[in-house]
């Protein structure tokens, strides 16, 4: 069996899942706070994270399998996630996270994850920052030509 048709029937038995839990949810849904309604919501939260984990893996293992198949591929490929992996330990270098003491009694904010807020932010900058340039000198280029 071939991966295009394994793929096609597990997508087809999800969509059937959900539509169920979507039905059963309509049929229920009379009173918000009945317990039964909220087994359903609680199984049908448990079943899309299930569903995330499957695809996320899906496209993790088909990705490298496709990786394996061309070499140019493979090399382009592992250039974007070393450069990817370059900028995110910039980001992280960078970034204190020494704000957190504003934010720690609303919202419950440590200082560690007020620094990967802030490094998720520099990452952020520096792609949008590197696609505009990208942008940039790509049109001035064909200005030239």
């Amino acid at each position: 069996m071939d991966t295009a048709r394994i793929i096609r029937i597990a997508t087809i038995l999800l969509m059937l899942v959900s539509v169920v839990f979507y039905i059963l949810l309509m049929v229920n849904f009379t009173d918000p706070a009945s317990p039964k309604l909220q087994s359903i919501v609680g199984s049908f939260i448990s079943i899309s994270q299930w569903a995330a984990i499957i695809a996320a893996l899906a496209a993790i293992v088909f990705s490298v399998l496709n990786l394996f198949k061309d070499a140019a591929k493979a090399k382009n490929a592992i250039i974007g996630i070393v450069v990817l992996i370059a900028v995110i330990g910039v980001s992280y270098a960078i970034s204190s996270g020494a704000d957190y003491t504003e934010y720690k009694e609303d919202f419950n904010v440590t200082e560690g994850l007020s620094r990967m807020v802030s490094t998720g932010l520099t990452a952020f900058f520096i792609f949008f920052l590197g696609a505009a340039a990208s942008i940039v000198v790509t049109e001035v280029s064909k200005v030239f030509k």
